[in-house]
């Protein structure tokens, strides 16, 4: 194409560039069937016999056909005679990362004629070149229709910023450091206390792990994480840091959500009344993340609908005529609380939560965050949010510049993307640096784009046994409760689970091979995730936490004189040897030999 070009997004389309060559740039969202559309239109007069042909290949598409003659003759279509063109039109919509705050995203029709139909499908992000027109509307309003006709479609393969010389040197000198994983970590959501172990599995979502070809067969890279809690405990925070931090991040709601508005919808045309093809989040969302704040809140059938994109990361699409297949390779981070609002330390997972199996092994991760009350540990909490707060102008202004949008901008007149800070300019804690979001974004960018690492021979047996340990404590905590209670499910995915978590953290190293500490990091998170214990079986805080919690229940709030061991036991889901470790940590009596514990005067 020659000339000056506009490079805009569909929020950028006004009345001064109307039949200017553009680049819009976009996601789309909705396409329609293939129609024939006339050429050259042969019309025929049942009066005089004559036939009368009008060349339509440089006119407008709406173009409508007279029905009369000059001279008043009626005129008759002879469908056999007339020429006919390919025709299409899709919807463009600008990033959803790209809308200002607050605004919904902005679109326009695009029309596709022959070889251009079908050069792109609902999810797929392109720059489509063309020439604005203006059509006008029903009834000769005095208002206009935008649309633009393409002549050439591009679709992007890569999504992310655009890395500097300096950002790739940067970047390398993070991964050579001892535990890149722990220093970016940090950096994510800083104002939020705590949540260590969520942090890191957050930073492996982000990048993720490369899809498989097994017999045929395609195993999803992308990692799934869910959060399940009491309320106030930062979940849904995490989700709005994510959306700031991922290349590519779409976030919706649960309690607002359909399940053809997360796969795919067909919908009427207005124009034409025709059914058309809609994109919804997850396909939006191809190649990036998905963030479902209130997934409890769904209803049956729509969580139902999540099951073939959280796996084969396809939507099927048989409605009214369309059959097709659309891609949804995203990751999916879910934040939910439990079904009586509070979780039950006295219940299993499972009952807390009322989710089918089915759908929760789909999550690699899955943590249950608690509210937890010490004095300790409310007391620096409450430190931390002091400090936040005497720090909150700084860390506002850093957070201006981090949000800068660089999917959406193309045009050269807009402000050029340039090497990320690195460092923060401020820290809660002195001695602290923290990653800026910009620095961690193109982190996230560069990782995903490495080769995909091998697996060591090392790494494979610490693999194999962590899963064989995964399934051992399942099968012996379903037997101490007679098949009672219902644990996380443990099923062959699990196995999936680790090789993506070890092959994620290969990546945040840089490293060419899977090695032991990655396979060490990823089962230290599915342990954790799944027994609140490490790998080796040492006591965490949680472990501890419900204990206390239980026994100031029983022995303080309902005044019981003494608990005997084996209630313990059975309610917290421990063994001897791990309640051994806990009681002297605590401030209550207990006899070994009886095997009870008791309030202390």
């Amino acid at each position: 194409m020659e000339g000056h070009i506009h490079h805009i997004t569909p929020r950028n389309i006004t009345a001064s560039i109307l039949q200017q060559k553009v680049a819009v740039q976009g996601i789309i969202t909705k396409s329609s069937q293939i129609r024939p559309l006339l050429q050259t239109a042969v019309q025929f007069c049942p009066l005089d016999y004559s036939t009368h042909a009008r060349d339509l290949s440089h006119a407008d598409v709406m173009v409508k056909l007279s029905s009369k003659t000059p001279d008043g003759k009626p005129l008759e279509l002879e469908p056999g005679l007339s020429t006919y063109k390919d025709f299409q039109t899709l919807v463009v919509q600008e990033m959803p990362e790209s809308a200002p705050t607050g605004q919904m995203p902005r679109s326009v029709i695009v029309i596709l004629l022959d070889q251009l139909v079908d050069k792109g499908k609902p999810g797929d992000r392109v720059i489509i070149n063309g020439t604005l027109k203006a059509l006008a509307g029903p009834n000769h309003s005095s208002t206009f229709k935008v649309v633009l006709e393409a002549e050439n479609i591009n679709t992007l393969q890569s999504e992310g910023p655009e890395l500097t010389e300096i950002d790739k040197e940067n970047i390398k000198k993070v991964m050579k450091e001892e535990n890149p994983i722990n220093l970016l970590s940090k950096s994510i959501a800083p104002s939020i206390y705590g949540h260590s172990d969520v942090k890191k599995a957050i930073l492996l979502m982000l990048v993720g792990a490369t899809p498989k070809i097994r017999l045929r067969s395609r195993v999803r890279g992308d990692i799934h994480v869910m959060l399940c809690g009491d309320p106030s405990t930062a979940k849904s925070q995490l989700l709005r840091y994510v959306m700031s931090i991922a290349p590519l991040a779409v976030s919706t709601n649960g309690r607002g959500a359909t399940g053809v508005g997360l796969t795919a919808a067909v919908v009427n045309d207005p124009d034409t009344n025709q059914r058309t093809l809609e994109a919804g989040a997850m396909v939006l969302a191809d190649r990036g993340i998905v963030c479902v704040d209130e997934f409890d809140k769904m209803s049956i059938e729509d969580r139902a609908a999540m099951h073939e994109v959280m796996e084969q990361q396809t939507v099927t699409v048989q409605k009214a005529g369309i059959h097709t297949a659309l891609n949804a390779r995203c990751s999916i981070l879910a934040a939910a609380n439990p079904s009586n609002g509070n979780y039950d330390v006295k219940k299993s997972p499972m009952e807390n939560l009322y989710f089918p199996e089915s759908l929760l092994s789909r999550f690699d991760l899955i943590f249950i965050i608690l509210d937890s009350s010490t004095e300790e540990l409310d007391r620096r909490l409450s430190q931390h949010v002091l400090k936040m707060h005497r720090h909150f102008d700084a860390l506002t202004e850093q957070r201006g510049d981090d949000e800068v949008n660089v999917l959406a901008l193309v045009d050269a007149e807009r402000e050029k993307i340039g090497d990320a800070p690195v460092y923060q300019d401020t820290s809660l804690y002195e001695g602290e640096k923290l990653f800026t979001n910009k620095f961690i974004k193109k982190y996230v960018t560069y990782a995903r784009n490495l080769p995909t690492p091998s697996l060591s021979e090392s790494a494979s047996e610490t693999i194999a046994d962590a899963y064989v340990k995964l399934r051992e404590n399942e099968r012996l905590k379903r037997i101490k409760h007679n098949f009672k209670i219902k644990t996380l499910p443990i099923t062959a995915r699990a196995l999936d689970s680790l090789i993506r978590l070890a092959e994620a953290h290969a990546r945040i190293r840089g490293s060419d091979t899977i090695d032991e500490i990655d396979a060490q990091v990823a089962v230290q998170l599915i342990f954790y995730a799944h027994f609140d214990e490490n790998w080796e079986g040492n006591i965490t805080t949680d472990i501890a936490r419900k204990v206390r919690e239980y026994l100031t229940n029983e022995l303080i709030a309902e005044c019981k004189d003494v608990i005997q061991f084996d209630d313990i036991l059975s309610i917290c889901g421990i063994d001897k040897p791990t309640l051994m470790k806990i009681l002297p940590q605590l401030s209550f009596g207990y006899d070994e030999d009886e095997e009870f514990v008791y309030k202390q005067n």
